[in-house]
């Protein structure tokens, strides 16, 4: 279950500009910002973007649903980038940088029965990065490595403006890295319950 649709936005431009009127804070499973729930700040975006994302897989249908939707600012950092699943239904990336950006990957595991270790690494470095020596960051870079060395990448969509990919929360992905130069902003959304309306 993968979807792709480009242009999602009439006039992405406005979304942009919306989007960094707002507040964004530390999150601590990459290197980046998120803004608050959009449901607590632009409902109608909330409901506008999830609506497409449902429709990409479910089209025609009306549905109840429960999201956690939010605009996200990433900086450059060799140790982002790990192979790894979401909680949830479905997992939704919209790329608003203009002229393009680090896109995702789509992987399988090269062996189902071997285990996965935890990540808790990988947030502890995001979330106190600052504070690691250069040997430190050395370290969660072989952790990375090693975790993604486990999967084998399946498909590649690369990050263009205003393109929408969505997918089964559950299938294995990773962010590419994006230039070091290069501030990526995305809008993201995770749909973790869904239900008919007449249900």
């Amino acid at each position: 279950m993968i979807s792709c649709v480009d242009n999602i936005f009439e006039d992405p431009k406005e979304i942009i500009k919306f989007a960094n009127t707002l507040t964004y804070t530390d999150i601590g499973n990459t290197r980046g910002v998120r803004s608050k729930h959009l449901n607590e700040i632009n409902q109608e975006l909330f409901n506008f973007i999830n609506t497409k994302i449902l429709n990409c897989f479910y089209p025609g249908s009306f549905y109840k649903f429960f999201a956690k939707s939010f605009f996200q600012k990433n900086e450059y950092d060799i140790n982002d980038g790990w192979v790894h699943s979401d909680n949830g239904l479905i997992t939704a990336v919209i790329y608003l940088t203009e002229g393009g950006t680090a896109g995702t990957s789509i992987y399988e595991q090269k062996d189902e029965h071997q285990l996965i270790e935890p990540q808790d690494k990988k947030h502890d470095y995001f979330n106190n990065h600052k504070n690691y020596s250069i040997t430190e960051k050395q370290e969660i870079q072989k952790l990375k490595l090693k975790n993604n060395s486990l999967f084998n990448k399946t498909v590649s969509f690369t990050g263009r403006f205003n393109r929408l990919i969505a997918f089964n929360s559950r299938i294995w992905h990773a962010a590419e890295l994006q230039k070091p130069s290069e501030n990526r902003m995305t809008l993201i959304s995770f749909i973790e319950k869904i239900k008919k309306h007449n249900d």
